[in-house]
């Protein structure tokens, strides 16, 4: 269910370095990212420097690029909209500001490399981690519909459709695809070995779960979004004259029950 609010998207990516052994430890790996990833932002948005609550988010994983090359990522979707961390407000984001994506970089690389660390897997260098950033893209994304409707496309989407495959004939394999920064359509013919190993690297672990819910859009915390979800749909507009009042009738009916309601306060980002 979509919320009348603003929405952020965010993208975090593994580093280049740790993708072979992520390939060969796919679902630990992947469950570290959707961890580490989901923690962060949890983590971070609480702050009252940003947001100063639970907010949710719904993660999708990500796990190739337009050639096929593996390259797992997790997209989140965020309302900006959250619980207060005693519970008692909702909170609304600043236009077009969530939370500081440079810290957020950070707290996410600490987390999994915390997570990476306490696993099975052995034999990993873990110098690297810290010489460069970690990808962390965050940005606004409007109503969220766009971003809904692209992020949906990879819940059933394989890595490759029917049409881009231009031919297959003496055990080649062509196939087009968009190149990611300058937009063109490039052609690239495989062995047909070749084409099936980089397809089937992206075919999940058994039963996995690819779309997770956190914070509250979790299915067990339902009940405070569904309170904000009913909260917002009483869409009505406050008079000015009614801005400086600390409580009494303002005049303003309820669109669901047609009785008056009782303006209280306006909250801000910043309100404590």
């Amino acid at each position: 269910m979509k919320l009348p609010v603003e929405y952020f998207m965010a993208t975090f990516t593994i580093p280049e370095y740790l993708r072979t052994a992520a390939r060969s430890n796919q679902k630990l790996f992947y469950n570290i990212l959707f961890n580490a990833a989901s923690q962060s932002i949890l983590k971070l948005a609480k702050d009252k420097k940003y947001m100063g609550g639970q907010v949710g988010i719904v993660g999708i994983l990500h796990t190739w690029a337009r050639n096929l090359v593996f390259h797992p990522h997790v997209h989140f979707l965020i309302p900006g909209v959250a619980i207060s961390n005693d519970k008692k407000k909702i909170l609304f984001s600043k236009n077009h500001f969530l939370v500081y994506a440079p810290s957020l970089s950070k707290i996410f690389r600490a987390v999994f490399i915390k997570l990476l660390r306490n696993s099975d897997i052995e034999k990993i260098n873990y110098g690297p981690a810290f010489k460069n950033d970690w990808v962390v893209d965050l940005r606004a994304v409007g109503s969220g519909q766009k971003a809904i409707e692209y992020a949906a496309k990879y819940i059933y989407k394989t890595a490759i459709s029917n049409s881009n495959i231009i031919s297959c004939k003496e055990g080649i394999v062509t196939f087009k695809y968009e190149d990611y920064q300058s937009k063109k359509i490039i052609t690239q013919s495989l062995p047909a070995l070749e084409f099936i190993r980089l397809f089937l690297q992206h075919v999940l672990p058994r039963s996995f779960q690819k779309v997770r819910y956190y914070g509250i859009l979790h299915p067990k915390n339902r009940v405070p979004f569904n309170i904000i979800r009913l909260l917002l749909r009483a869409k009505f507009h406050i008079p000015d004259k009614y801005f400086n009042l600390s409580g009494g009738q303002a005049g303003v009916k309820c669109t669901n029950c047609g009785s008056d309601m009782v303006f209280v306060e306006i909250l801000s980002r910043a309100s404590p």
